[in-house]
């Protein structure tokens, strides 16, 4: 039996904010990074389950948090987490990004985990909220 995609949402720190962040508006489709499942602290990531629960193929919202509050690429799971690492392959860098302003302006996205408490890096999306998301992706980057 084949498995269903999932969709994700992961936040990301822009390298302007920290030296080990990632320019997710850069580079090129194809690339691909890895994400630590672990802080510098040693500590698990917030909502552990999410990096274990992601498949490769899985479909992800890269959303680049700090000072830029904007989805800014779409990647996909590359490989599934190895106990260190999670992969991930950027599919499209947007030209016109969306913006958290833009993304609460729809009540379908209310609920959303990401909304409700955005402490994490990993964060499931229903399908409903990934048709949502990329209609306001589609309209900005047709």
């Amino acid at each position: 039996m084949e498995k269903s995609l999932q969709y994700w949402w992961l936040n990301v720190i822009p390298k302007e904010d920290d030296p080990d962040g990632w320019a997710l508006s850069e580079g090129s489709a194809g690339e691909i990074e890895s994400y630590s499942l672990y802080h510098e602290s040693g500590n698990k990531r917030q909502i552990p389950w999410c990096f274990l629960a992601a498949k490769k193929g899985d479909i992800v919202i890269g959303y680049a948090t700090h000072s830029h509050k904007r989805i800014e690429a779409l990647l996909k799971v590359a490989a599934e987490q190895d106990g260190e690492d999670i992969y991930f392959e950027k599919t499209e860098l947007l030209k016109v990004p969306v913006t958290r302003v833009e993304l609460r302006e729809y009540p379908e996205l209310a609920n959303m985990r990401y909304f409700k408490n955005p402490r994490g890096s990993l964060f499931p999306l229903t399908e409903s909220e990934y048709v949502c998301i990329m209609n306001l992706i589609r309209a900005k980057n047709p």
